[in-house]
């Protein structure tokens, strides 16, 4: 058995962490969803800002995503503006989202009735450590839906049609009459 050198270990650590790098730093859990149905977003928080602890997350409610409620945080305060904005706010700097840790932030809904992208913009602001530093997670392409090339893209959330539903067969139609001796 070949033993490995401690640089080919390192070296194969980073070409693990690589593709998450290239990830964008605010994503959604549930990337699709169909039309008209009650949605959790689980908004992923993976860094802070220029390595400062995250202090406040502002969300943009998009069009036709109704009767929002966001889900408490334990250490910070929510606040909502008429159904439009949701943000929630350190109550402490050691409530504060560290640049080294991951967290999320939720909140409920009632999708559209109809298919089609769904952009949640996301303000980040962080501690004074950065010098007061935000990302504007607010970026959405001209047309479609890829982000490439984006900067500071939003989390799309892709609804799609209704599930149809299955009609129910009765059970005395699915199974066969019972067989006697």
């Amino acid at each position: 058995m070949k033993l490995l050198s401690a640089t080919q270990i390192i070296a194969a650590g980073a070409l693990m962490y690589w593709p998450l790098a290239a990830l964008p730093h605010i994503v959604l859990e549930t990337k699709t969803a169909p039309s008209g149905s009650i949605y959790k977003a689980v908004l992923q928080v993976s860094h802070g800002c220029q390595g400062a602890a995250t202090t406040a997350l502002a969300v943009q409610i998009p069009p036709g995503f109704d009767g929002v409620k966001p889900y408490p945080k334990a250490g910070w305060v929510i606040t909502m503006q008429a159904n439009t904005l949701i943000t929630w706010t350190a109550a402490s700097q050691e409530a504060a989202l560290q640049n080294s840790q991951i967290d999320e932030f939720a909140l409920r809904g009632k999708l559209p009735d109809t298919a089609g992208p769904l952009w949640f913009k996301v303000l980040q602001t962080c501690s004074n450590d950065a010098g007061g530093a935000s990302n504007n997670w607010a970026e959405v392409p001209a047309t479609g839906v890829s982000t490439k090339g984006l900067a500071l893209p939003a989390a799309l959330l892709e609804v799609t049609a209704p599930v149809a539903l299955v009609p129910s067969v009765a059970p005395s139609a699915a199974m066969p009459p019972e067989h006697k001796h």
